[in-house]
């Protein structure tokens, strides 16, 4: 089937990418499996190893040994590429999902910078130069007009609009009548937001959390998936997460149309990942609080 991939443009942090082509050999680092920093961790550590890959199937994948992941976007707490972090892996929430799909295919993950329009064209996948492509793409359902050549995986994690504040009484959109409230772009807001009298002022994400904690904003309405991570970063404990506005948008990784092994395979890794403990625990390294999607459940 052929569905329509949106890369979640505002959300993403800014990038250096290289352009690459079919012919390229993979280059940039592999994908780091562990935290580097961070809160603490609220669910235990799995003991449960990923299952395999069935005997007798085959996955095809574009390179031996590896799984090749093409990624445009993301920026923490997602999928940050080492350039981003100053690091010498890639690291975020996408990477450690990534890592347990390489697990059960007994393969390591390899990250591939591309362009965008490659991304949104599917042709890092059309062309065979990556097995699947990551970096927070939202699906739109099947029949949009706007079709690619993809197919997608089961969704992995779930975002929309949130308060971020540590104010307990600012809990509604009516509540922000009158306050200071940071957003990330005024773009990204749902029309309920404008239709409550609520006034806003563009900020970087990056200087979110720390504004609200030395007073500068009462709140912030930004993604639900920034949102917990700030909290999830917040060393004072003040910051809070409150109410879900706009239609939410289910994120997912994308594979070339009729790979059926594949996406069955990464489907497979999630579930289990889902239900042995290792989703949530990923995801608690990241981010604070319950996920809204845990694949199996």
């Amino acid at each position: 089937m052929r569905h329509r991939l949106i890369v979640a443009v505002p959300l993403v942090l800014s990038l250096a990418l290289a352009g690459c082509s079919s012919s390229d050999e993979p280059k940039g680092p592999t994908l780091s499996p562990s935290r580097s920093s961070g809160g603490p961790s609220v669910a235990p550590s799995p003991t449960a190893a990923m299952e395999k890959v069935p005997t007798g199937v085959t996955v095809p994948l574009v390179r031996k040994g590896q799984l090749t992941v093409c990624q445009w976007g993301g920026g923490v707490p997602y999928l940050a590429t080492a350039a981003a972090t100053g690091g010498t892996k890639a690291e975020g929430f996408d990477v450690e999902l990534l890592t347990l799909v390489g697990q059960r295919l007994g393969v390591q993950p390899v990250i591939v910078e591309v362009d965008r329009t490659d991304i949104l064209a599917a042709q890092a996948l059309g062309r065979k130069f990556c097995d699947l492509t990551a970096g927070q793409f939202f699906a739109l359902p099947e029949g949009d007009p706007e079709e690619l050549p993809v197919d997608y995986t089961e969704p992995y994690f779930r975002r929309a609009i949130t308060i971020l504040t540590a104010d307990k009484s600012l809990t509604t959109l009516e509540s922000l009548r009158g306050k200071r409230v940071a957003v990330e772009s005024s773009s990204l807001l749902p029309d309920e937001v404008q239709a409550a009298g609520v006034q806003t002022t563009e900020l970087d994400e990056a200087a979110i959390g720390a504004a609200i904690n030395a007073g500068q904003f009462d709140a912030a309405l930004i993604d639900s998936g920034l949102a917990a991570h700030l909290q999830h970063e917040d060393k004072t404990g003040s910051l809070i997460v409150a109410g879900q506005f706009g239609d939410p948008g289910d994120v997912v990784f994308a594979v070339a149309e009729g790979n059926t092994v594949l996406r069955e395979q990464v489907n497979a890794a999630l579930v289990d990942a889902g239900r042995n403990g290792h989703f949530r625990y990923a995801y608690s390294q990241w981010f604070a609080g319950e996920p809204a999607l845990v694949p199996g459940s």
